[in-house]
């Protein structure tokens, strides 16, 4: 009997166990649920938003229409956060932005580490910072002096224009839109000439240029915006010309395109302010770091000795991983940190600089939602003009041309060089990607190798070339002629290999 109860006892304590064990996995399931339903409804609840948001933002308009004393509509703004402000709420997303963090600073321990092992030196540094950010006071002189022509020329030359124009609208027309166009001449051509004449460094060319370019579409984004309403006989004398505050405040708020008013907020929170200032020191850091370390070593040497094919591919696929990673925090830092920086200080509450493009399946998708405030004036001031007057398909390309144009011209200017490898894969790759049209989730793991294989393309040809005007002699005695050569195709050329392949084909 007592063997009998101590079974029956082993038994009830197992059954026991079992019920137990049966009621914890229910409860974990119910907790998995719970945490899947609240992500999946937050998560719900920010698509909806920008999706109501989306359907204020870019519906075509007829430039120039005026009804009513008012501006026609295009783009509307709406008070917003940008997604990833919104998506870092949740904290399953914001664990991953701490893993990236928490990757970053065992890369800085591995790198102490290696140098403490191998060179009993720590060989981290700024150097290549300070190189790239030098001739500070340049930088800030030539940007004050765009600035300045843009408050100084522009908007007093419309102002006069709008107000006159009425006594003798050809003969102001003709000489305003000629000195319009003289001055964006001269917007183009002066800067650009100083940062070649005083070889700018990377960085502090870069932000020039892109000073450059941004002020050339902000004072185009007026005229256009404003021109029609100028222009319209039904026009009272006070509308014909926006106030200056109106275009002060347009030259610093985040957005290309041109509005009388925009959504604000109540205040500005400084602590945030600092917080993306900070974010965008940190990316520059992690950038350079990533070049330093990863991608321009297996380049300095390019020219002093033998380049074959085999090492050309071997460089190019080393630096889709870290390139990769460098085009994630210039995204980050412009497009989130900077942006949302700069919204915060003006209080301007339309903060959608960007769209989820990380999930598109398709570049055609990719290009309108990266970069949604350059996407915004393209469509504006460019692609509605040209499809009215030449249909979608011309407007489309035009977008293109103008787009390659621009990011070659960047950065010609940037390395002092001209190498059309990005323009090229503007011009012809992406503009064949656009009608390349996959809606599956195929199509995102393509567009994610395709990007990340462009992106090591260009910083493997454009590092190639930068050290090869280092290392390799100069073809031509004619600067220009120089400027527009390749110096590493004849390196590579000199070198023998252009022998090898042309025997390889014979």
């Amino acid at each position: 009997m007592d063997t009998l109860s101590s079974k029956n006892g082993i038994y009830v304590s197992k059954v026991t166990r079992d019920m137990e064990v049966d009621k914890l996995r229910s409860r974990i399931q119910v907790l998995q649920e719970d945490i899947t339903s609240e992500f999946r409804s937050q998560l719900s609840t920010i698509l909806e938003q920008h999706l109501a948001g989306l359907e204020h933002v870019s519906v075509p308009r007829e430039n120039g229409d005026v009804k009513g004393h008012k501006r026609s509509k295009g783009k509307q703004f709406v008070a917003r956060e940008s997604l990833l402000t919104e998506l870092f709420e949740i904290s399953h997303i914001r664990t991953i932005y701490h893993i990236f963090l928490a990757m970053l600073a065992l890369m800085f321990l591995h790198s102490i580490l290696y140098d403490l092992a191998e060179l009993n030196s720590i060989q981290l540094s700024l150097n290549i910072i300070v190189y790239a950010f030098g001739e500070v006071r340049l930088t800030a002189e030539l940007w004050l002096m765009m600035f300045c022509s843009a408050v100084f020329i522009v908007y007093p030359l419309f102002h006069f224009w709008a107000s006159h124009r009425s006594s003798n609208p050809a003969l102001f027309d003709w000489l305003f839109g000629s000195m319009f166009v003289a001055y964006c001449g001269c917007l183009l051509y002066l800067p650009a000439e100083q940062v070649l004449h005083h070889r700018l460094p990377p960085a502090s060319s870069f932000i020039v240029i892109l000073e450059q370019i941004r002020l050339f579409m902000k004072v185009y984004g007026f005229v256009r915006s404003n021109a029609p309403m100028a222009m319209a006989s039904e026009t009272k004398e006070s509308d014909r010309c926006p106030n200056f505050n109106k275009f002060l405040f347009y030259l610093f708020v985040p957005t290309l395109v041109y509005r009388d008013s925009y959504p604000r907020t109540s205040q500005v929170r400084w602590r945030l302010v600092a917080l993306h200032f900070g974010q965008v020191v940190g990316c520059v850091v992690y950038t350079a770091f990533l070049l330093e370390r990863l991608v321009l070593p297996p380049f300095q040497r390019y020219g002093l000795g033998q380049m074959t094919w085999r090492h050309l591919v071997v460089h190019v696929f080393g630096s889709v991983m870290p390139g990769m990673l460098c085009y994630l925090c210039a995204f980050f830092a412009l497009l989130h940190a900077w942006m949302n920086a700069f919204a915060e200080m003006t209080r301007f509450a339309d903060r959608m600089f960007y769209r989820d493009w990380w999930n598109v399946t398709n570049y055609a998708s990719f290009y309108r939602t990266w970069n949604i405030v350059v996407h915004d004036w393209l469509y504006e001031y460019i692609y509605t003009d040209v499809a009215r007057l030449r249909g979608k398909f011309l407007a489309t390309l035009s977008v293109f041309v103008v787009s390659s144009i621009v990011h070659e011209y960047t950065l010609m200017l940037v390395f002092n060089f001209c190498f059309p490898v990005l323009f090229i894969q503007f011009g012809v790759f992406g503009v064949l990607l656009h009608f390349f049209n996959v809606r599956s989730a195929g199509g995102n793991v393509l567009l994610w190798m395709t990007l990340s294989l462009g992106i090591g393309i260009d910083l493997a040809f454009y590092a190639a070339e930068w050290y090869a005007r280092q290392n390799c002699p100069s073809i031509y005695e004619n600067v220009y002629a120089d400027f527009f050569s390749s110096r590493a195709l004849s390196c590579w050329s000199g070198n023998g290999v252009a022998d090898t392949v042309v025997r390889a084909f014979a």
